[in-house]
Parts: structure tokens; C-alpha cells; sequence
């Protein structure tokens, strides 16, 4: 033995034992899979480049389940649910809506559906549009995420991960259209149109983080569907022409409509007629009691004057006007005058001028002249109040009629201009109504579609599937294993047998010493 090598052998530095003075370096990795591919490697070979290193696979069948688990977790829940529509083409005219008859001219139903029709279908079915008024319809509050008091593991997983949900992501977006655009971007992505082959038959499928939110949003796009698909193979035309003039006309009578209401409110106009009648009647009473007040002052104003010429007032003083207590202490004061007078003239009869009772029936009479002087002079006070109220508010209800009948006038016109509007909406409703039925007794090819299956309510998550998942993981974890140990071993550089140390350099191989440990 006349040198001794060291190799590298299974993984471990050995010394191997070899005769004559000439040894040969390790040869390429090309090389020695040259070598192997012409000796052939055998069943128990493999099984022993596995086994060494059967902790790699140990380690890929534990830890691959596990993370697929803790990923379902982190993973968000998606709900599944799916409709169908039927696309059914169609020749409709005017004899379709009459009784057969048994001879004579018939119509023919065209309901041979082309791929076009279908193709067109499932296009319209993911337009931009269509989902831009499913958004709107339910609003763009109905996307966001709501939140909640606690956390759910799943929460709990992202915000230790440092993920972000695409809610916060939505929700971060200021401008109201973007958001918009951004929800009907991922509702797109998240339905699935597929025509059935040989079919007239289009599946929908459609996915969401929410079960019920899921069902309300593919129900609301079938329900916007129908409409949209009979606007988009509509015939223009007249029709579309008296549809617009007709909502213009829509809005010039809303307009209209509204500045009657605000005029009449403003004014505070309701039945002009009886407001009317209500303010002639109170300017009549008004006028009637201005000519009893007139007549009560001249009276009042006579019976002043008599009293001032030393003469007896006569008459009785009016008490229609005003019932209270001076036109009675008046009327008192004058009987009370004239009995006392009576008793003056009587006294003077009887008695001389200078003795006692003449004395006293001459002082009443002065007395009660006194009274009935200022009772005279208090009312016409009154009445000269009263006279001035009542001209106040006679001058006021003139002029409120004079206002009410300018005004109705302005609201008749008013009225006028929204019935007018009215008839015209109306009119161009009803020949955009002629038009439609026009269009359909044309005969033009219009396509029908129909739904033959609504969603439905998902019950379980679609994805993931934490079962099938992990046992998916787990059966790809041996080949996954497997082939991390062929790696493993085509990368390494080191002999796997005795033999291959012979054939690389040449010298036989007496013994192999492993490295022992350490300790």
C-alpha cells in the first residue's frame, strides 16, 4: 500500500486505501452521470440515495400540509352561485296576435338561435355597463365591508402577516368614481358567463366573499338584464325619437307643475273663488259698519249741539254698532234728563225760582246735562276709533282682493302653461308607445332571452376547501419530498458507493472509515 486519499463518501470524509503510486482527481458531475448511465443504477441504489436523505420528505410531508392549512385560514371565503338564461330568437308581427285561422296567410316563427345571438348574449352579460347599473342600484355602500366589534382569526392571521384586505384597499379610493369603476372591475372578474355547447343555454356563475350579498348582487344584475337587453336591441327610430322629446316634455311639466305650487304658496292662493267670496262679504260687513258708525256719530253729534243750545236732546241713541255699556249709560243719561227736566218745569209751576226744591230740581238738570255732555263727547272718541279701525282694515281687505285677483290671474296662466306641458307629455308618451308596437309588428328579427334558473343562496364556501386542500397537500407532499431528494442528489458531489471511487480512480478500494463524532 503505497498511498493513502481522502473522498468524499456519502456526505463524510473517508480515507480510502489504494495500491501503486498513481491516483486520478474526481472526474465532472458529467462525467460521473456518464458512467452511471452506462453501468445502470439499480432499484436498491435508489432506495438508498432515498433513505439517506428521507428527512427531507419527512420534512415536506409535516410542514405542506400545515402552511396549505394556516393559508385556508389567512384566505378569505368565497360563495358560489349560479343562474341560467335561455336564449330563445324570435319573429314577432301583427298576426301572431290573431286566432289561427284555417286557411289563408300564416306567420312564421323564426327560433332558430345562431352562435352570434349567444356570443352577443354572454357579451351583453359582462358589460361594463350592466354592472356599472347593478352598482348604482344597490349602492356603492352595499360593497364595503362592514365592520365588526371583534376579529376573526382569519383578520387576526392578516394583521400579523401585514396583509391588507381589498375593502381597505377599495375603501382608501377618495373619489367616488374610481370606487365605482374599481367595484365593477372585480364584479366582472368575479363572474364567470360560459355558453353551453351545443346549447341556447348561458350559465352564470358568480363568486363572493358574502353568501347573501353574493345572491342579492347576480339577482339584481338578472333583474337589470331583461331591460337592458330589450334597450340594446331596440330598433332606433321614432321611437327613440318621441321617448326623448318626451321626457323633455316630462320635465318642462314637473317644471311647470312645481312653479304653480311655489306661486300659489308664496301668495297663499288655494280656491281664489271662495277666497274671493270670503273677502267681498267681509268688505261688505265692513262697509255696513262704517254707515251705522257714520249715522251713530251724527246722531250723537245732534244731540251734542242740543245740549250746547240748552235744548233737550231728542231721540234714543243707536246701539246696533256697539252694544256695550255707553250707548246704554247714553240712553239712561238722556231718559234721566228729560224726567229731570220735567220735574224742573214743574218745580218752576209751583215753587218760585229761588226757593229750595226748585234750586234742587234745576242742579239735577244741570247735572245731568253735565253727564250726559261727557258720555256724548267719550263716545264719539270711541266711534272716531272704531271709524278709523274699520277704515284700516276696509283699505287692507281691498287691497288683499285687488292682490287675489292679480294673482289668480298669474296662477290661471300658470296653469294653463302646465296643462299645456302636460298635453304635450302625454302626446309624445303616446306616439313613443305607437312606435314600440309599430316596431314590433315590423317583422325585424329581435332576440328573446329568458331566465330558466335563478340564483341561489350558497350554503358552504366554495374556496377553500380546507379538507380537500390539506389532503391534497398531503399527497403531493411525497412526490413533491421525492423530487427534493433527486435534487438534493443530483447537486451533490459525492460518491454514493465504493465502486464509483474505484471506477473514478482507479485504484482499489480496501475499507471505508466513517468520520466519527465529536464527543
Amino acid at each position: 500500500m503505497d498511498k493513502c486519499k481522502k473522498f468524499h463518501y456519502h456526505g463524510d470524509e473517508v480515507e480510502t486505501l489504494s495500491y501503486g503510486a498513481k491516483t486520478f482527481p474526481p472526474t465532472s458531475k458529467e462525467q460521473r452521470a456518464d458512467m452511471e448511465q452506462r453501468e445502470g443504477a439499480s432499484l436498491l441504489d435508489i432506495l438508498r440515495i432515498v433513505y439517506r436523505r428521507i428527512r427531507i420528505l419527512k420534512v415536506v410531508v409535516v410542514v405542506l400540509p400545515i402552511v396549505t392549512l394556516l393559508v385556508t385560514f389567512i384566505v378569505s371565503p368565497q360563495y358560489r352561485t349560479a343562474a341560467k338564461v335561455l336564449v330563445v330568437a324570435k319573429k314577432e308581427n301583427a298576426t301572431m296576435l290573431l286566432p289561427p285561422k284555417e286557411s289563408g296567410h300564416t306567420s312564421i316563427v323564426n327560433l332558430n338561435v345562431e352562435e352570434a345571438d349567444v356570443n352577443s348574449e354572454t357579451e351583453l352579460l359582462q358589460s361594463r355597463d350592466l354592472w356599472k347599473q347593478t352598482v348604482e342600484k344597490l349602492g356603492i355602500g352595499y360593497f364595503r365591508k362592514q365592520k365588526e366589534n371583534g376579529k376573526s382569526f382569519s383578520e387576526w392571521l392578516r394583521d400579523l402577516l401585514g396583509l391588507t384586505s381589498g375593502d381597505s384597499a377599495a375603501a382608501a379610493i377618495a373619489d367616488k368614481d374610481a370606487q365605482l369603476d374599481a367595484v365593477v372591475t372585480s364584479l366582472i372578474s368575479a363572474c364567470k358567463v360560459v355558453p353551453q355547447p351545443k346549447s341556447k343555454v348561458i350559465e352564470i356563475e358568480f363568486t363572493y366573499n358574502n353568501p347573501k350579498k353574493a345572491y342579492k348582487i347576480l339577482a339584481t344584475q338578472l333583474e337589470l338584464y331583461i331591460p337592458y337587453h330589450l334597450q340594446v336591441h331596440s330598433v332606433p327610430g321614432a321611437q327613440g325619437f318621441f321617448l326623448g322629446q318626451g321626457e323633455d316634455y316630462k320635465q318642462k311639466y314637473e317644471e311647470a307643475t312645481r312653479r304653480v305650487i311655489d306661486f300659489k304658496k308664496k301668495w297663499g292662493i288655494a280656491y281664489p273663488e271662495k277666497q274671493k267670496e270670503e273677502l267681498v262679504r267681509q268688505i261688505a260687513q265692513i262697509e255696513g259698519a262704517l254707515v251705522q258708525v257714520s249715522a251713530t256719530v251724527k246722531q250723537y253729534g245732534n244731540m251734542l249741539a242740543s245740549l250746547q243750545k240748552n235744548e233737550i236732546p231728542t231721540g234714543q241713541a243707536s246701539g246696533v254698532i256697539r252694544k256695550g255699556e255707553e250707548s246704554t249709560v247714553v240712553n239712561v243719561i238722556a231718559a234721566q234728563l228729560l224726567r229731570a227736566q220735567q220735574k224742573n218745569l214743574e218745580a218752576r209751576e209751583n215753587f218760585v225760582e229761588k226757593t229750595q226744591d226748585y234750586q234742587a230740581t234745576r242742579e239735577m238738570v244741570d247735572a245731568l246735562t253735565t253727564r250726559l255732555r261727557q258720555a256724548l263727547e267719550g263716545e264719539l272718541q270711541n266711534l272716531d276709533i272704531t271709524k278709523a279701525v274699520l277704515e284700516k282694515d276696509l283699505d287692507r281687505y281691498q287691497k288683499a282682493l285687488e292682490q287675489l285677483e292679480e294673482k289668480a290671474e298669474e296662477a290661471k296662466i300658470l296653469d294653463i302653461e302646465a296643462t299645456v306641458a302636460k298635453d304635450r307629455y302625454v302626446q309624445y308618451a303616446t306616439r313613443g308607445e305607437d312606435a314600440r308596437v309599430e316596431n314590433m309588428m315590423e317583422g325585424k328579427q329581435l332576440v328573446s332571452v329568458r331566465v330558466v334558473s335563478q340564483p341561489f343562496l350558497p350554503e358552504s364556501p366554495s374556496f377553500p376547501r380546507k379538507g380537500l386542500l390539506v389532503v391534497t397537500a398531503f399527497i403531493l407532499a411525497f412526490p413533491l419530498g421525492l423530487g427534493m431528494i433527486l435534487v438534493a442528489t443530483f447537486l451533490d458531489r459525492s460518491f454514493d458507493t465504493p465502486q464509483e471511487v474505484e471506477a473514478v480512480t482507479g485504484q482499489k478500494v480496501l475499507a471505508s472509515l466513517k468520520r466519527l463524532p465529536k464527543s
